[in-house]
């Protein structure tokens, strides 16, 4: 087998060094194909993206959207001194006023402007609005005070407990409508980020004019992490390239063994995030790694293969010789590290977390391309570069250098065995007890700094009011109207009355 492997790689170099003109055309056209798909490539940080479509979870999910609309809001809380003044409640009417007719997308928002209030007298059951006018003397207020203070339905809802922060709540839209095709889409991460710069702009305003504003909710999240994760990318990525050349740069001595590599590892990586494009898989989190670990893996394929066609080159002064010499010793153990690899990495592709389900799938793809692209576009580049033959060892100084560090460490390693084992077995313990204290866990909160303004926002939100991320619960009473029978009802003000007092306790218990 492995004959045949050498052999075919052979005929593959004398293919690419004879007709170099007809080969490039057809790797421009197939890589200008899949590059096409790039910009189609989007983000997506939402949690339901975690799972797969059929996952149970993600199922009973949908369905609950189906019957009563997207759950995911924008909680705007002010904190003020004294809510019940007039003139606060006038600025409250304008502030939720304004988010209605600013903002796009959404379904409604909720506060203490529209809440509902629900009375029984009797056997009947009044509804109506909690302020049908804003209250302008001392005994509307103490009437509205009354009022919110005796109805747990608002407390920590749209009002705090000590009564310093009251909140607007904002309910997206499952869909909407595209203004072009008139089609009724999902909401995705641009519309996303329209909302969280609608309500920023919206905020931004009213600073200054309360004590305190702050925002949070998952949208605003979201669009703060897929702007993080953009602009890390772009950092990461650059860094890599840097550290690449610099490392390129002193092992070679050549521009072309920097230009080369480069162009290999990143037309990989593009290409990878571009596969990623055709299979309408978004760059998530944790897949966003992914150009930077193609990278700083796939180029060692090619500083394997141009290891062996400079030092040959330098030997025989023949870059055909040289072509085929590097093909006959590191084609077939560079296929197989990328077999060995990509196989290694496919095992993540069985996890039931799709981003790490996609970093298998995709990074093994990546690996694979750069291995393809190493025994096709470098061979191509440099029959056409016009490469000069090194006059001496000298000019390989790099190589030497790391030749002869490696050297180093192996004479180390055969004149103090027992201190390499003993070092080994220390480190690998130490390693695995740091290791066994790893705790798993999930709060992409904790991904940004402590000091952020989002993380101080959704703390204090968390800390003071019900929160930023809802939990919804669905009871299903199995008859037409039975949401309506007294029964029902009187059971889940119960259920309420108990989930707010093991929430107390568990704040009690948080406390001590």
């Amino acid at each position: 087998m492995r004959a045949r492997l050498d052999k075919g790689f052979v005929h593959l170099a004398t293919l690419l060094y004879d007709f170099p003109y007809h080969v490039l055309p057809i790797l421009f056209i197939i890589v200008g194909l899949m590059l096409s798909q790039l910009p189609t490539l989007y983000f997506d940080s939402s949690i339901e993206s975690f799972l797969s479509d059929d996952d149970s979870s993600i199922v009973n999910y949908k369905n609950f959207r189906r019957t009563f609309g997207r759950d995911t809001v924008v909680v705007v809380v002010i904190e003020e001194s004294n809510v019940f003044r007039t003139d606060f409640l006038q600025q409250l009417f304008e502030l939720h006023r304004q988010f209605e007719q600013e903002l796009p997308y959404i379904d409604e928002v909720k506060s203490l402007i529209n809440a509902r209030l629900i009375e029984g007298k009797g056997d009947e059951l009044l509804v109506q609005d909690l302020l049908e006018d804003i209250p302008q003397t001392e005994k509307e207020l103490s009437l509205l005070a009354e009022r919110v203070r005796s109805n747990i339905a608002y407390r920590d809802t749209y009002i705090s407990e000590d009564e310093s922060f009251v909140s607007l709540v904002i309910r997206l839209h499952d869909f909407y409508r595209d203004p072009v095709t008139g089609e009724f889409n999902k909401l995705e991460d641009v519309q996303i980020k329209e909302i969280a710069k609608a309500t920023e702009s919206v905020v931004s305003q009213w600073r200054g004019k309360f004590d305190n504003i702050y925002v949070s909710g998952s949208p605003i999240i979201i669009a703060q992490l897929d702007n993080a994760i953009q602009r890390d990318m772009r950092i990461f990525i650059l860094c890599t390239l840097l550290i690449i050349s610099a490392f390129l740069l002193l092992l070679f001595r050549r521009w072309s063994g920097v230009f080369v590599p480069l162009i290999t590892v990143v037309l990989s990586a593009a290409l990878t995030l571009s596969c990623m494009a055709l299979f309408d898989q978004p760059l998530q989190p944790s897949t966003s790694l992914l150009p930077s670990f193609i990278l700083a893996v796939g180029v060692g394929d090619s500083v394997h293969f141009l290891t062996h066609f400079y030092r040959s080159f330098a030997s025989e002064n023949d870059k055909r010789k040289a072509m085929m010499s590097a093909f006959r010793y590191t084609a077939v153990p560079m296929f197989f590290t990328s077999i060995t690899t990509a196989a290694g990495l496919l095992s993540f592709s069985r996890a039931d977390i799709m981003p790490v389900a996609n970093i298998g799938v995709f990074a093994a793809i990546g690996m694979l391309i750069a291995f393809i692209l190493t025994m096709t576009l470098t061979p191509i580049i440099l029959r056409l570069l016009p490469i000069t033959s090194a006059r001496s060892d000298n000019e390989l100084l790099g190589l030497s250098f790391v030749d002869r560090s490696l050297q180093t460490i192996g004479h180390l390693a055969i004149a103090y065995p027992k201190c390499v084992v003993i070092g080994g077995i220390t480190l690998m313990t130490v390693a695995l007890i740091s290791a066994s204290n790893i705790r798993f866990a999930h709060n992409p909160l904790y991904w940004f700094p402590e000091d952020s303004e989002l993380r101080v926002a959704t703390k204090m939100i968390d800390d003071n009011m019900g929160g930023t991320i809802p939990v919804e619960v669905v009871i299903r009473t199995k008859q037409v109207g039975g949401a309506k029978e007294p029964v029902i009802l009187s059971r889940i003000e119960e259920s309420q009355e108990a989930l707010y007092r093991l929430n107390s306790e568990a704040e009690s218990a948080a406390d001590t």
